[in-house]
């Protein structure tokens, strides 16, 4: 057997054992909300699967958490679509600039731009809670929007700006021969070209915003306004100090749907995008 075959085997053994820590306790979970009671706790489930847990996980939503399983699924779906056009808007914008043009400190900018996204949100969740509390924006969408909008969009800025450069820049130049604007050419030119990079933002932050807990547990204290992962939380943690995992798994699987939805449609655009606008040069 030579080198090169072993080290093939090697990387396929490497990516089945990364790919099944992710997906299998993810799996697991899920199955958990199909399963009856006395089955969760079994090695061996025996009396199959029921969609009873669904319903029950609804009703347990108004029961702990004080809101319609609808509402904060609305509330989530506030939150997360009006950060997600936020975050392009900005980053289009942005990285447009950085790819387009060249001005004084324009690397240094973007390296500021890429290190913010390394601050961990713990650092900012107290001077953020005090700015939010001085504009009165807590307990309002806003108060999660504006902060997801700062925090995710440095990380689309460099995927954006990946892509953008890799246009051909005759496409630009024949645009600007044609009289074409700057705005025109990014509208008409560089952003239907775009469309891998946008797909792949927009599936990143959605993710990202859809799932988030600190802040929404911080900013968020009306009971109509909680977004999904901390009515997840409270049925964790209810008042009667009983858990059913059933329950709770089938949870999980209702708010994995959206997400499931968005990497369908955006999927065929997805890796393109991931590949292109992740790496320069």
């Amino acid at each position: 057997m030579s080198k090169k075959i072993v080290i093939g085997i090697i990387k396929y053994l490497v990516l089945v054992i990364s790919i099944s820590a992710i997906l299998l306790p993810l799996l697991y979970v899920i199955s958990i909300g199909f399963m009856h009671h006395d089955d969760v706790y079994a090695i061996f489930p025996k009396m199959g699967f029921t969609l009873e847990n669904i319903p029950e996980a609804i009703r347990q939503t108004v029961k702990f958490a004080q809101i319609t399983f609808t509402r904060t699924m609305i509330n989530s779906f506030v939150v997360s679509t009006g950060s997600i056009i936020g975050i392009i808007i900005v980053s289009i914008l942005a990285a447009y600039a950085f790819s387009a043009y060249n001005f004084r400190f324009k690397e240094p900018i973007f390296i500021t731009f890429l290190i913010s996204f390394m601050i961990p949100v713990q650092v900012l969740l107290i001077p953020l809670f005090v700015l939010m509390k001085n504009l009165k924006l807590l307990n309002s969408y806003l108060v999660l929007i504006l902060p997801y909008i700062a925090i995710h969009f440095p990380i689309a800025v460099l995927i954006l700006r990946g892509f953008f450069e890799k246009i051909p820049i005759e496409i630009k130049e024949a645009a600007k021969i044609d009289g074409a604007s700057d705005t025109r050419i990014l509208t008409n030119v560089v952003l239907p070209i775009s469309k891998p990079a946008i797909a792949t933002v927009i599936t990143f932050s959605f993710m990202m915003v859809w799932n988030e807990f600190l802040f929404a547990l911080v900013f968020i204290r009306k009971e109509h306004l909680q977004t999904l992962p901390i009515v997840l939380n409270l049925l964790q943690y209810n008042p009667h100090g009983i858990v059913h995992y059933e329950v709770y798994g089938a949870f999980i699987f209702l708010s994995l749907i959206p997400e499931i939805i968005i990497f369908i449609f955006f999927q065929r655009w997805f890796i393109a995008g991931l590949s292109a606008g992740a790496v320069k040069g």
